[in-house]
């Protein structure tokens, strides 16, 4: 049975947020995939949907743009923190505390996978966005390696399990039937990085609620669907997200 976002994280956000607080920069190459894209200037306003528990915000140079984080879990919303640019809201994906057109960019990184009825968050965020506002969401790709890794090897070695509504072309077409234009639509690879294996191990199964599994059978399943490297006393873990980028038309 497909389990929606809120449940997932009202129920494993304690793990995944330990694993972000034990290794903040390891995805780092996965915001900056989206952040470099944009330009915040001073006074903007960028939307973060879902925002998890507010972990963008370690990524965003210009301490002068505003934020926006958007949750449905309470796990999740209790680990952000408000602060005079940083504001959190717990709501529905589909009914924002957000004026019309008051948005700059909008932003959503690997977590709408984890929400089967998609085209009304992005008619929301529609709503919200400036006349010339962007949508970026970042996301994995139906049939990738991720894919695998993840409704294969998490599935069957978590006990929530993991079933994912990745992005294909009923995303983009419930995308564009939102009102936007699709101006860049790329699969993008990159590397998660750690200082040694072990805390790669430690952090894929605190990330992905891996119960199920040894360390040893976890080394295995990273090694099968995905594949790492060491290098300069580092590990790099391989990832890749499809990157949409969306202009209000």
């Amino acid at each position: 049975m497909f389990q929606d976002y809120q449940d997932i994280f009202n129920k494993r956000g304690d793990s995944y947020h330990l694993a972000m607080q034990e290794e903040p920069l390891a995805r780092v190459n996965e915001f900056k995939l989206v952040l470099d894209r944009i330009q915040l200037n001073d006074g903007d306003v960028l939307c973060d949907i879902p925002s998890g528990g507010g972990y963008i915000r370690n990524f965003i140079d210009n301490d002068k743009a505003n934020v926006i984080a958007i949750e449905t879990s309470d796990a999740f919303f209790n680990f952000c923190e408000d602060s005079e640019t940083f504001k959190r809201h717990l709501c529905e994906l589909t009914a924002l505390p957000i004026e019309h057109e008051t948005v700059d960019y909008a932003v959503s990184i690997a977590g709408i996978h984890h929400v089967e009825d998609k085209h009304p968050v992005f008619c929301e965020i529609y709503r919200t966005l400036k006349s010339k506002g962007q949508f970026l969401l970042a996301d994995v790709h139906e049939g990738s390696c991720i894919d695998d890794f993840l409704d294969s090897f998490v599935h069957e070695n978590s006990s929530m399990g993991h079933e994912g509504m990745f992005v294909n072309d009923d995303l983009r077409a419930d995308i564009v039937k939102a009102g936007f234009e699709i101006v860049h639509d790329q699969a993008h690879k990159y590397t998660w990085h750690f200082d040694n294996v072990d805390d790669m191990v430690r952090y894929c199964s605190l990330l992905f609620g891996i119960d199920k599994a040894t360390p040893e059978q976890v080394l295995a399943g990273i090694e099968k669907h995905l594949g790492f490297e060491k290098r300069d006393d580092k590990v790099f873990m391989n990832w890749q997200l499809s990157l949409l980028v969306c202009d209000k038309k």
